[in-house]
C-alpha cells in the first residue's frame, strides 16, 4: 500500500506527477500539473494546478498545444497570460472531442484556436483582454468583412476569445470574451452550437462567421461591440466602420440566430452575400428573438441574400435603420418591432419578394422606405411586397413610400398618423408602377397626416374596402391625394404656366415654373447685354429691335387631347408703363427642349395659333402680370400626335408693334434663392440630387449658360461603377479616385468661358481637411464607366486644379468645386472634341490625403427621389395621379 512505502519514494512520485502531462481524473491539489514550458503539449486528460502562468507564444505555434483526441483540460482557478498580444493561448489542431473548461486566458492574438476537428467543447472560461487591432484614427480603421481566416490574420483583425477554423459539431458555451477585438470567430465551421457566451464590449465583432453553415447561435450576449477609440470611426462613420454584434458573411447558410442580446453594436446583425462581382450567398438563415437595438447604424442588415427569416426581433433606437435588406430576395419579416430609428424603421433598395407579417413600425423618422437601387452588380426591381397585420403609425415622415416599387398587396394593416402622409406611391426611374397595387381591408387613420394615400404615377391604386376612421365619403376622399397637388409651385418669384383641364371627369389645375436657367431666354437683333439665357431679366416689346421671349415649362401632365378649359402665363415684373403689343405662340414641338446655343427662341417653329396681348396697365417691381387666356395655343401642342403627358411646352412671346419694352424676372433673378419653407433641393437641379455641371460663357457676344447632370448610374464611379455613394480620398488604405461624366456639352469651340464648375451633393458630416486635385479626362468622347474601366484607370490631361477642402460638409448640402475653366479649355483642345461631346472630370486625392481620410457625395443610384419641386409643406411634384374610385367604406 502507498502508506507503507518509504517517504523518499512518495516524494519522488509526487515530483513525477507534477511534471507529467497526464494526471487522470484526480482532484486539484492531489494530482495536477503546472504549465512550465512552451509549448506545453497535452496528449491526455489534464487538470492544471491553480495559479497564474506567464506563457509567451513568440512563434505563434501555441503556448499550450493539444495533440490527442478525447482530451479533457480542466483550467479551474488557472490564469494563462502573455504580455505579447500575439500567438495563441491554446491550439487544438487536427484532433477531435477536446473539452476545455474554466480558467482565464489573456494577452494573446487568440485565447483558444480550434481547427481541423470536431466534437470540441469549451465552457466556463474567461477569454478576455486579448489583442486589439491598433487604431490609426484614419480610414484604415474601417474593418474588412470579407477575408477568410488567413486574410483576417494578414489584416490584423483577429483578436478573439475562441476561433473555430474548419471545425464541426462543437459547442462553445458559457464563456466570457470581452475587451479585445472580437469575441468568437467561425471560419468554414459547420453544425456548431454557440450558446450562453458573453462577447460584449469588443472593438470589432462580438461573433463573426464566414463560410459557416448549420450553426446554432443562441442566448449569447454581444453588446457594445464597436470601435470606441477611433476618432475616424466616430467622426465619419457614427462609430460603425463595419463593426457589428454579429457578423455573418460569405456563404454562411442555414444558421439559426436565436434569442441573443446584440445591442449597441456598429450594426446589430450584419449579413452580406455579395462581394464585388462575386455572389457567395448568405441564405436560409433564421434570426429569431434577438435584441438588436441601439445599433450605431443598422439593427438588421442582410444584403443580396435569399430566403432569410427574421422574427420577434427588437430593433429600436438605431442610428440609421431598423432593417436594411438591400437587393435581397424572398425574405420574411414577422412580428418584429422597429421603433425610434433615426432614418427609417425599414429601408430597402431593390428587394424582390418581401413578406411583412405582424410587425410594429412606429415612431421612426420614416416608417418604411422602398425603392429601386442602382448598382452594376445586380439589376433587380423593387417588387412583390406583401403586408399583413402590421402596425405602421406615428412616424415622423411617411408610413410607407413605394418609390419605383411594383406589385404591392396590403391587407389588414393599421396605418395611421404618419406625419408626412400614410402611403405614398411615386416613380423616379420607372415610367409607372406595375399592378397590382392593392390596399384593401386596412384601418387607415389620418390623425395629423396630410393624406392617407397619395399616388403620383399613372397606375391605379386599388384602395377599396378599407376603414378610414369615418364613413363619410367626402371626408375620406379628401384624404386621398392626387391631382390637386399639381397646382403647387415654389415661393420663388418665377414665371409660371397655369393650365385648367379635364382629368378623368374632374376639373384639374396644373402649374409649372421655369425650372432652370435655360428654361427662359430673350432673343432678337439686340444689344448683346439683353440677349441669351443667362440674364436676370427677360425683355418684352422693342429694344431698338423687336424681341422674342421664350419660356419653357416641363412636366406638363395633361393627357393627349384632354379638354383644356383655360391657360395663362403669370410673370413677376419690374416697374414699367410702356404700352406693349405682343403675340403669344407655342413652340410647335411635342416635347420642347431648353434654350441653349443655336436654339434660342427665334430658332423655334411657331404654332399656327396665336393670341394677341396688349399690355396697357402699369407694372410694379415684384408684382405679377397675367396674360390673356392662351388655352388655344397650349391645345395645339397637346393635340400633336407625339404629345405625351409629362412632356415640356415652350411659349414664345413676340413683339407686334410695341413702343418701348418691359422687363420680366427670369429664373436667374431669384430661382436659386432659398426661401422660407423651401428646401434647398429646389436650387440646383433639373431632375434629381446628383452631380451637376454648369458653365457660363459668351458666344456671338451673348451671355449664355449650360447646366448638365448625370444621365445614368454609369456616369459616376469610384473604385466601382454606378455606386450609390461616390468616394474620394483613402479608405482602409485604398485610394479612391472619383469620376463624373456629363453628356451633350454644347459649348462652342469659339466661346469665351467665364466660369465652369461642378455642384456636389454632399454626404456628411465631414470635417477633416482633404487635399485633392481636379483633372479632366483625356478623351474626345469619354465613355461611361464600367467595372473594368473606373476613374483610376482613365487617362487624364496633365493640367489639374488643386482643391483643399477644409469646410464642413453636411448631409444633403450642396458644395461648389473650384473653377474648372482651365480644364474645360484644355478639353476643347483635345483633337476630335466638338460641341455636343461628353466630358469627364476626376477627383484625385493627393499623397497627403492618405492621412486625411475621405469624403463622399451622393451617387446617381442613391435615392434619386426628391423631385425638382420638392418643398416642405407641399410634397413632391406629382405625376398624373390615379386612385381607385369609389372609395368603398366598411
Amino acid at each position: 500500500m502507498l502508506g507503507q512505502r518509504p517517504l523518499a519514494r512518495i516524494l519522488l512520485l509526487a515530483v513525477i506527477l507534477a511534471r507529467s502531462t497526464y494526471c487522470g481524473d484526480v482532484p486539484h491539489g492531489a494530482g495536477c500539473v503546472t504549465l512550465d514550458e512552451v509549448p506545453f503539449v497535452i496528449t491526455a486528460d489534464v487538470t492544471v494546478c491553480p495559479g497564474t502562468y506567464q506563457l509567451d507564444d513568440w512563434d505563434e505555434t501555441g503556448a499550450v498545444v493539444v495533440k490527442a483526441s478525447g482530451v479533457t483540460i480542466d483550467l479551474m482557478g488557472v490564469e494563462i497570460q502573455s504580455s505579447l498580444f500575439w500567438g495563441y493561448g491554446i491550439i487544438v489542431d487536427s484532433v477531435n472531442d477536446v473539452t476545455i473548461t474554466g480558467g482565464s486566458i489573456s494577452g494573446y492574438r487568440c485565447a483558444i484556436l480550434l481547427q481541423n476537428g470536431q466534437g470540441h467543447f469549451v465552457s466556463g472560461s474567461t477569454l478576455s483582454y486579448n489583442r486589439v487591432r491598433p487604431v490609426t484614427n484614419t480610414s484604415a480603421d474601417f474593418l474588412d468583412v470579407w477575408p477568410d481566416f488567413d486574410g483576417q490574420l494578414d489584416e490584423d483583425q483577429v483578436g478573439d476569445g475562441v476561433v473555430l477554423n474548419n471545425v464541426m459539431s462543437s459547442t462553445i458555451s458559457g464563456n466570457f470574451m470581452s475587451y479585445q477585438q472580437n469575441g468568437i470567430g467561425l471560419f468554414s465551421s459547420n453544425s456548431n452550437i454557440i450558446t450562453n457566451n458573453d462577447c460584449s464590449t469588443n472593438e470589432g465583432w462580438g461573433i463573426h462567421m464566414l463560410r459557416s453553415s448549420y450553426n446554432i447561435v443562441q442566448n449569447n450576449k454581444a453588446d457594445n461591440c464597436y470601435p470606441k477609440v477611433s476618432t475616424y470611426c466616430h467622426n465619419y462613420q457614427q462609430d460603425g466602420c463595419d463593426s457589428a454584434a454579429l457578423l455573418i458573411m460569405k456563404a454562411s447558410n442555414y444558421n439559426q440566430i436565436l434569442a441573443n442580446s446584440l445591442q449597441n453594436g456598429g450594426d446589430g446583425i450584419f449579413a452580406a452575400a455579395q462581394q464585388s462581382d462575386i455572389h457567395w450567398g448568405c441564405d436560409h438563415n433564421s434570426y429569431i428573438g434577438n435584441d438588436v437595438s441601439y445599433a450605431k447604424h443598422i439593427a438588421l442588415e442582410s444584403t443580396f441574400a435569399d430566403s432569410n427569416y427574421f422574427a420577434n426581433n427588437l430593433a429600436s433606437h438605431c442610428g440609421r435603420y431598423g432593417a436594411w435588406l438591400g437587393f435581397s430576395t424572398n425574405t420574411i419579416l414577422e412580428n418584429n418591432t422597429f421603433t425610434d430609428n433615426a432614418e427609417a424603421g425599414i429601408s430597402n433598395e431593390s428587394v424582390f419578394g418581401l413578406i411583412l407579417l405582424g410587425n410594429i413600425i412606429t415612431n421612426n423618422n420614416q416608417g418604411i422606405d422602398l425603392r429601386k437601387g442602382g448598382t452594376d452588380l445586380v439589376d433587380r426591381d423593387s417588387a412583390n411586397y406583401y403586408f399583413e397585420n402590421n402596425v405602421i403609425s406615428d412616424n415622423e415622415q411617411n408610413g410607407v413610400v413605394f418609390l419605383d416599387t411594383h406589385n404591392v398587396t396590403m391587407l389588414n394593416n393599421e396605418i395611421s398618423n404618419n406625419k408626412a402622409g400614410n402611403l405614398l406611391f411615386e416613380v423616379s426611374v420607372s415610367t409607372q408602377l406595375r399592378e397590382p397595387l392593392l390596399i384593401n381591408n386596412n384601418n387607415i387613420y389620418l390623425g395629423t397626416a396630410p393624406f392617407n394615400i397619395m399616388n403620383t404615377q399613372a397606375t391605379k391604386v386599388d384602395a377599396t374596402y378599407n376603414y378610414w376612421g369615418t364613413t363619410d365619403s367626402n371626408t375620406i376622399e379628401s384624404t386621398i391625394k392626387g391631382s390637386e397637388q399639381m397646382e403647387v409651385i415654389p415661393p420663388n418669384p418665377l414665371p409660371y404656366l397655369e393650365v385648367v383641364f379635364d382629368l378623368s371627369g374632374v376639373q384639374t389645375t396644373i402649374r409649372r415654373v421655369v425650372n432652370e436657367r435655360a428654361d427662359d431666354a430673350t432673343d432678337g437683333d439686340l444689344n448683346s447685354t439683353f440677349v441669351g439665357n443667362a440674364q436676370e431679366y427677360l425683355y418684352l416689346g422693342n429694344l431698338g429691335a423687336p424681341t422674342t421671349v421664350g419660356l419653357r415649362f416641363r412636366d406638363i401632365y395633361v393627357p393627349p387631347s384632354a379638354t383644356i378649359y383655360f391657360a395663362q402665363l403669370v410673370f413677376p415684373t419690374e416697374a414699367a408703363t410702356n404700352v406693349l403689343s405682343l403675340s403669344i405662340y407655342a413652340e410647335k414641338s411635342a416635347d420642347s427642349y431648353p434654350f441653349e446655343e443655336n436654339s434660342l427662341p427665334n430658332t423655334r417653329y411657331k404654332s399656327s395659333t396665336t393670341v394677341k396681348w396688349d399690355v396697357n396697365e402699369a407694372w410694379t417691381t415684384g408684382g405679377l402680370s397675367y396674360s390673356p387666356d392662351i388655352s388655344s395655343v397650349v391645345r395645339e401642342v397637346t393635340s400633336m400626335e407625339d404629345w405625351q403627358s409629362g412632356n415640356a411646352i415652350s411659349i414664345l412671346i413676340l413683339d407686334a408693334g410695341s413702343i418701348g419694352s418691359r422687363a420680366l424676372w427670369a429664373f436667374d433673378k431669384e430661382g436659386y434663392i432659398t426661401y422660407p419653407n423651401t428646401q434647398s433641393e429646389f436650387r440646383h437641379y433639373r431632375i434629381h440630387r446628383f452631380m451637376k455641371f454648369q458653365a457660363e460663357y459668351t458666344s456671338q457676344n451673348y451671355g449664355m449658360c449650360i447646366e448638365r447632370e448625370l444621365g445614368t448610374g454609369y456616369d459616376n464611379a469610384d473604385i466601382s461603377a454606378a455606386p450609390d455613394n461616390v468616394n474620394f480620398g483613402y479608405i482602409s488604405g485604398t485610394k479612391y479616385v472619383a469620376g463624373f461624366r456629363f453628356s451633350n456639352i454644347t459649348l462652342p469651340l469659339s466661346a469665351t468661358l467665364s466660369s465652369v464648375s461642378m455642384l456636389l451633393p454632399t454626404d456628411g458630416t465631414y470635417t477633416s481637411p482633404l487635399s485633392l486635385q481636379l483633372y479632366a479626362e483625356d478623351y474626345a468622347f469619354p465613355q461611361p464607366y464600367s467595372s473594368v474601366d473606373v476613374p483610376l484607370r482613365r487617362d487624364r490631361l496633365p493640367t489639374y486644379i488643386p482643391w483643399s477642402v477644409t469646410d464642413t460638409w453636411y448631409y444633403t448640402d450642396w458644395h461648389t468645386s473650384p473653377d474648372l475653366t482651365t480644364l474645360m479649355e484644355a478639353i476643347q483642345q483635345i483633337p476630335g472634341w466638338t460641341a455636343g461631346s461628353p466630358i469627364a472630370f476626376d477627383i484625385v486625392p493627393t499623397a497627403e490625403a492618405a492621412q486625411q481620410s475621405s469624403r463622399r457625395v451622393w451617387g446617381f443610384g442613391r435615392d434619386p427621389r426628391t423631385s425638382i419641386h420638392d418643398f416642405v409643406d407641399a410634397g413632391p411634384t406629382l405625376y398624373q395621379p390615379y386612385v381607385s374610385e369609389p372609395f368603398v367604406v366598411m
